[in-house]
């Protein structure tokens, strides 16, 4: 039996506590603990089995779970493996929130397994880069995580990051579907939730903002009509101002003329 390991000690927004990987073969069977944080496991190569208390799960390459902290955990290997792991604590008003809602959770979201394939790449072949910044693309799928394993106390946090991405980007023209995919959540789960919590869909609400932030340009900037359309993605002037008039009730060379 052989073992090499490799770890680094992190700490951030969503707070890193570990990233490291192990190599093991020849029939290795880790020791049994848990960890005061959650922790993600992911096959990097070969193939090897998560035993969480009385579950047990086969990962193969390209696979990954999370464990719910003090989770009693460890992994077996047959032949060989590298294991890629990841403890991260979700901090809310100073607390450490405990995530997922399981103790062993399959990752099936195509895209953070994808990030996932990248960070083991990346962090396993030594490449220097900075582990910090390797995992912060994961750093919005762990706290949705951690949010939505708390819904009931954290219903709307997810909506007020929306409506603060909303209002940041002024300057885009946003669907529910780009929302989504950055958020890491489904486009129906989020139309739905968005509405309920404000009582106007994901477009209108960004199209209130945006045509607010319109008037605030028009009475506060130099900028012509012309510049304050094309800077807020209008392709005319024209539908601008028929967009801004729908809205306002007056045409916004009417405003400028004030």
């Amino acid at each position: 039996m052989s073992i090499f390991r490799k770890q680094t000690e992190l700490d951030g927004t969503v707070r890193h506590e570990l990233l490291g990987y192990v190599c093991a073969d020849d029939r290795y069977v880790g020791n049994i603990h848990s960890h005061p944080f959650t922790e993600t496991l992911y096959a990097a190569q070969g193939e090897l089995d998560v035993h969480c208390n009385k579950k047990s799960v086969h990962l193969k390459k390209g696979d990954a779970v999370i464990l719910r902290p003090a989770s009693l955990h460890h992994i077996t290997v047959d032949d060989s493996g590298v294991l890629l792991y990841i403890g991260c604590s979700y901090i809310r008003l100073g607390i450490a929130v405990p995530f997922p809602e399981d103790e062993m959770t399959v990752v099936e979201d195509e895209s953070v397994l994808k990030k996932l394939e990248t960070l083991a790449q990346l962090y396993i072949s030594d490449s220097g880069a900075d582990a910090s910044e390797l995992l912060m693309p994961l750093d919005i799928f762990w706290r949705n995580l951690a949010e939505n394993s708390n819904a009931e106390h954290d219903g709307d946090i997810l909506i007020e990051r929306i409506k603060e991405y909303l209002q940041t980007h002024p300057f885009e023209q946003l669907s529910v579907a780009d929302l989504a995919e950055k958020f890491y959540i489904s486009a129906h789960y989020l139309g739905n939730k968005f509405c309920k919590h404000t009582g106007q869909t994901i477009k209108q609400y960004h199209n209130k903002y945006r045509m607010e932030y319109a008037m605030s340009l028009i009475e506060n900037s130099p900028l012509t009509l012309s510049q304050i359309a094309e800077k807020l993605g209008y392709n005319t002037l024209q539908y601008f101002s028929v967009c801004f008039k729908k809205h306002f009730g007056i045409a916004p060379v009417n405003i400028r003329r004030k």
